[in-house]
């Protein structure tokens, strides 16, 4: 039986968690970014501020208080690089400093407590040039190549040798030379320089790719069949991942066709799934595929019309989002998907009950709907 599902990863075509570098207090040569939580969102915009919309009863839109917003409020300014865990919100300032806000009963805010929630912004570690936010645990790269975790690790998802939960930033032993990190709901996926990838936590479903059938792993293992990785991705229970051929391939859960491969079959190791990529996401239970000409492909589960296509209707291969074009960037989160077009407008469709959405509405969309500036 299936389990309650997280997300998540915004992928932004070089990493899972990749960022433009700023030059000055401009912020001219930002990239917009886009991160879909489980029930909320959070955009950074060019000028490097943030929005955030949806589910607020933990304070995880960051804006001080627990009300819900169907519309983007502003949050936090000189950022480069967001991510949307699940009841709380990374933010990886111009400097290299993370902030957190939001759910902190496993200490996922990593400032050193377990206070209840964190209503507003507060600042966690530096030297930092990547983050990720699983369903309660967080991920941050270091300017060394090395990886830092902390929150829940029930499932050894922190990947230092226990089950712990930690309440402040660890290093991950036994892996280094990492430039991309990627968290899924109870799993974190590290991409080396050498275009490997491995994997740790939670392995139910396969969602480590290393072949086993050990249900949790608590140090890095290998992910099989892959080489020459260049983007990674983790939703709930599964993960994909972008070759430098552009090819994607993806392991773990896929009962609704998660990974788009043609089955309904969990795989414990990668396999291939399309071509033609430079970007990929994976929410849960979906992915979502940018291809080179602009276009975007998804696959997966669709009870709240989270892949776009205008109907309700699951599937288990990857199929073209009609009336979606130049496309820059996507994000899959708990029913719903966010799309970044390259004039910088945002795109969102799926289920909308707590504003998610940011149309001003909260009502679900089964087509991609513009959010509110």
């Amino acid at each position: 039986m299936k389990r309650s599902t997280f997300i998540l990863a915004v992928t932004i075509i070089l990493g899972s968690m990749s960022m433009s570098i700023l030059g000055g207090q401009a912020f001219a040569a930002l990239t917009p970014q886009i991160s879909a939580g489980w029930k909320h969102t959070a955009v950074l915009k060019q000028d490097g501020t943030v929005w955030t919309c949806g589910y607020n009863a933990y304070g995880q839109l960051g804006d001080g208080t627990t009300v819900n917003k169907s519309t983007p409020v502003r949050v936090l300014s000189n950022v480069k690089a967001l991510s949307s865990g699940g009841y709380f919100t990374l933010a990886l300032k111009q400097d290299g400093t993370v902030f957190s806000w939001g759910s902190n009963d496993v200490g996922q805010i990593g400032e050193g407590t377990t206070v209840a929630s964190q209503k507003t912004p507060v600042s966690v570690i530096t030297g930092i040039t990547t983050i990720a936010a699983g369903f309660s645990h967080a991920v941050a790269l270091t300017d060394r190549k090395t990886v830092l975790v902390w929150g829940s690790n029930g499932h050894g998802e922190l990947g230092d040798g226990t089950t712990s939960n930690k309440k402040s930033p660890v290093e991950v032993s036994g892996i280094s030379d990492v430039i991309a990190v990627a968290a899924g709901q109870f799993f974190t996926v590290a991409l080396k320089s050498d275009g490997t990838v491995w994997t740790w936590g939670d392995n139910g479903y396969g969602e480590l790719g290393d072949g086993s059938a050990v249900v949790n792993k608590r140090t890095p293992t290998q992910v099989k069949g892959i080489s020459g990785v260049v983007t990674i991705a983790a939703g709930g229970n599964h993960a994909v991942a972008l070759d430098v051929n552009g090819k994607i391939w993806g392991w773990g859960y896929n009962v609704f066709g998660d990974l788009g491969d043609g089955s309904t079959t969990n795989r414990s190791t990668a396999v291939y799934i399309t071509d033609n990529a430079k970007a990929i996401t994976a929410g849960v239970d979906f992915v979502l595929v940018l291809k080179t000409d602009g276009t975007v492909w998804a696959s997966g589960e669709n009870t709240y019309g989270q892949l776009c296509d205008g109907t309700t209707t699951s599937r288990n291969t990857l199929a073209q989002i009609s009336g979606l074009s130049g496309v820059s960037s996507v994000s899959g989160g708990y029913y719903h998907t966010l799309v970044l077009k390259t004039d910088g407008t945002i795109w969102a469709c799926g289920r909308n009950n707590y504003g998610q959405l940011g149309n001003g509405a909260l009502v679900d969309q089964m087509k991609a709907s513009r959010v509110s500036p």
